[in-house]
């Protein structure tokens, strides 16, 4: 049961960590960039649906290949144990 928790704990985690991340680069350059100006926070609003994009295409793959490095981690971690 405490494996599980800590699974469910350290997917969580690294979610919210992400997503904080991400909120706060966009938030940190549209601040900058009205403060330089109007015009450079248009062109940084321009590429906003493009990070998001972006961020969910990185998202998918990189759950894809959780997906199938998991097995392998799992027998390559077994065999340490063993040799250990």
């Amino acid at each position: 049961m405490h494996s599980e928790t800590s699974k469910i704990q350290g997917a969580i985690g690294s979610r919210i960590s992400n997503f904080l991340m991400a909120f706060g680069v966009i938030g940190g350059g549209l601040i900058l960039a009205f403060l330089k100006g109007w015009k450079m926070a248009l062109v940084l609003s321009a590429f906003i649906p493009f990070s998001l994009i972006v961020g969910c295409i990185l998202t998918c793959v990189n759950r894809k290949s959780d997906r199938i490095l998991q097995p392998i981690n799992n027998r390559l971690s077994g065999n340490a144990l063993e040799t250990l």
